[in-house]
């Protein structure tokens, strides 16, 4: 064994950690500074607010003189307490998505708070951040599903990704995102521009889910999407694939 083959070797070892130890470590080891930051920042605000209202009371002419110098102190410490909301908010999306990759029992589901995770989370991809033209539609109040929380968080990860590598291979990078609900079901729609699907594409994703069908797509689509749809279909969820008015679309249908 050669030593390139030696350190492949270790660093899947490595990186076989990742998931369930040496992220969640992290993340803890992160959240006690993050927590202290925060709170002594809420804590400076409110005493120099008050220091400066006493200075105010007690010497008018002083608070005058230095009022324009206060005023950036205030404005420099609202910038911080601002920011290390900002930055908390960040990091519970992070460690949220790591913590709900391991609930594996079927819960009730809020799907209105979850998409809006997901799309929080897709945001740390830098090319759908910057690359995607976004139009959010979601209903704040569909009822909640019955599904287990992993699986459907990462189908819809993976959703998303699906998006983008095609969005990538084509001129338009609009993707429209909906959740609506009628008497029945929970419907999720969403399209896509970019690389037009094929009659066979849109014929293999069906055969997923009418009949546990497999194939390659091709390497705009890889296999992800196939994966994705077989998962929601074990959860009793509808799958269609479209080609709607120059878009590509995925929609999926949930019992509630």
């Amino acid at each position: 064994m050669t030593g390139d083959e030696r350190f492949r070797d270790l660093e899947q070892a490595f990186i076989a950690t990742f998931q369930h130890e040496l992220i969640p470590g992290i993340l803890h080891n992160f959240a006690n500074p993050l927590n202290g930051i925060m709170g002594r920042a809420q804590i400076l605000k409110k005493r120099i607010e008050d220091n400066l209202k006493k200075i105010h009371d007690q010497y008018p002419q002083v608070a005058l003189e230095f009022s324009e110098m206060h005023k950036k102190i205030l404005a420099d410490v609202t910038s911080i307490t601002i920011e290390s909301d900002r930055f908390y908010n960040m990091f519970h999306d992070v460690s949220g998505k790591f913590y709900t990759l391991g609930q594996k029992r079927e819960e009730l589901i809020s799907i209105s708070r979850l998409i809006e995770s997901e799309l929080r989370f897709a945001d740390y991809y830098l090319d759908f951040k910057h690359e995607v033209n976004k139009e959010i539609t979601i209903d704040d109040s569909l009822p909640d599903i019955k599904g287990i929380y992993s699986h459907l968080s990462i189908a819809l990860w993976m959703l998303f990704r699906h998006a983008m590598k095609r969005m990538k291979g084509g001129q338009d990078n609009r993707l429209c995102l909906s959740a609506t609900c009628d008497q029945k079901h929970v419907i999720v729609s969403c399209r896509f521009g970019g690389v037009a699907y094929t009659d066979q594409e849109i014929s293999i994703i069906t055969a997923v889910v009418e009949k546990e069908g497999h194939g390659k797509i091709n390497s705009h689509t890889n296999e992800d999407i196939l994966l994705g749809v077989a998962l929601l279909k074990e959860m009793g969820m509808l799958v269609e694939a479209a080609r709607p008015e120059g878009f590509n679309e995925i929609t999926i249908r949930i019992a509630y």
